[in-house]
C-alpha cells in the first residue's frame, strides 16, 4: 500500500470520516515507484535502461561500445542527466543481450537485465 496524505473532504474516505485534519490514506498501487523499469537518454542521445534504484541511488546500464557494464549516480545528477523515453522494454532487452554477447557484459549488467527481462515476461503472462 502506498500512503499519501491529504486534507479532508478530498476524498470520499474523508469527506465520511468528516475530521479536518489530514489523515493517512491507503491506495493500492502494483509495485514501487523505483521498482519502475526505465529506458531513458541523455542529451548525448545515449540509450540505458535502469536495473534498480532505491530513491538515492540509480542504477543503470548505458548503451555503448565494447563491454556492457552498470553505472551508478545519486538520485539528482541522474534526472538532470537523464530523461525517460518510451521504447519498447522487450525490444531493447532483446538489443542489449545481442550486444552484450557479441562484445561481452559485466556480471552485473547481465543479472539486472536477466531479472527486468523476468519480471516484463512475469507481467505480460499475469495479463493473460
Amino acid at each position: 500500500m502506498n500512503r499519501r496524505y491529504c486534507t479532508a473532504g478530498t476524498t470520499p474516505r474523508n469527506a465520511e470520516i468528516g475530521k479536518a485534519e489530514c489523515l493517512a490514506i491507503d491506495f493500492p498501487r502494483p509495485g514501487n515507484w523505483y521498482d519502475a523499469d526505465m529506458i531513458v537518454t541523455n542529451a548525448q542521445h545515449q540509450t540505458a535502461i535502469v536495473t534498480r534504484r532505491d530513491g538515492k541511488t540509480v542504477v543503470f546500464v548505458r548503451f555503448r561500445a565494447g563491454n556492457l557494464a552498470c553505472e551508478r549516480l545519486t538520485e539528482t545528477m541522474f534526472r538532470e542527466q537523464w530523461q525517460e523515453t518510451h521504447y519498447p522494454l522487450a525490444e531493447t532487452l532483446d538489443r542489449y543481450f545481442a550486444h552484450g554477447q557479441a562484445h561481452g557484459c559485466t556480471q552485473e549488467a547481465l543479472k539486472g537485465l536477466e531479472k527486468l527481462k523476468a519480471r516484463d515476461r512475469n507481467a505480460l503472462t499475469s495479463l493473460f
